[in-house]
């Protein structure tokens, strides 16, 4: 039986970090000083039970903002993937593969320049 693909779970836990990237930003093609990179995946929300699909493209894509990955009041750990710091419409276009890859990336390169004798400067 497969039953795991049936259930659809889209949204799990996810962190809040030093700043929540929002619908205004995803749709507003937000930009940011500390951007990891650029997303230009759709919103892609489901209301529960199924009822109704939201898919919105987002024009010319958003800044994902390395606050994101983040977290508040916890030290030495960085989050990546579906956990980053969104509110549930931007989630919509964050959990989708280029973003997970992209904050992969980010979270990967920034813990080996830690890993290095002159460590990554800032917070």
């Amino acid at each position: 039986m497969e039953l795991a693909p049936k259930l659809g779970v889209r949204e799990t836990r996810r962190v809040t970090g030093h700043y929540i990237l929002t619908e205004a930003d995803v749709r507003g093609n937000g930009r940011f000083d500390d951007a990891i990179g650029l997303c230009n995946s759709p919103v892609d929300v489901h209301e529960p039970g199924g009822s109704r699909a939201i898919m919105d493209h987002v024009g010319i894509g958003y800044g994902i903002p390395w606050r994101t990955l983040v977290p508040l009041d916890v030290d030495n750990i960085l989050v990546a993937g579906r956990c980053i710091s969104v509110d549930a419409i931007a989630f919509g276009s964050t959990r989708n593969v280029p973003a997970r890859t992209m904050t992969g990336e980010a979270t990967a390169i920034a813990a080996a320049m830690i890993r290095r004798p002159s460590g990554l400067s800032g917070d």
